[in-house]
């Protein structure tokens, strides 16, 4: 369960695990029944294959299908001169402290 940031400097996470686990027991025991299931099923050739065709696999075929080279885009620059003319810049558009939720990042 992710410990939200007030609660576990109220509480202290696990304390704040162990209090909604209290709570919220069927659906305590469905979320690990759930990971449980998972976690057999990632253990397997084809679990792992479909989680690395869904996770890596697919959004690569996406990117590479949506590639346009600068010939096709600009016909009369090569790369470098779009490089050079800033043409082709990569701007950061937030800032994330690292962690998998996005609750922290603030956009730039």
């Amino acid at each position: 369960m992710y410990c939200d940031r007030v609660v576990y400097e109220w509480l202290g996470c696990e304390v704040a695990i162990i209090g909604w686990r209290y709570y919220f027991p069927q659906e305590a025991k469905r979320i690990a029944d759930a990971g449980t299931d998972f976690m057999r099923e990632l253990g397997t050739p084809q679990g792992f294959g479909k989680l690395y065709d869904d996770v890596f696999v697919e959004p690569l075929k996406r990117v590479i299908e949506a590639y346009q080279p600068v010939s096709t885009t600009h016909p009369d620059k090569s790369w470098r001169d779009m490089l050079n003319d800033n043409v082709l810049s990569v701007n950061p558009t937030m800032e994330c402290d690292g962690l998998v939720d996005l609750v922290d990042c603030k956009r730039l």
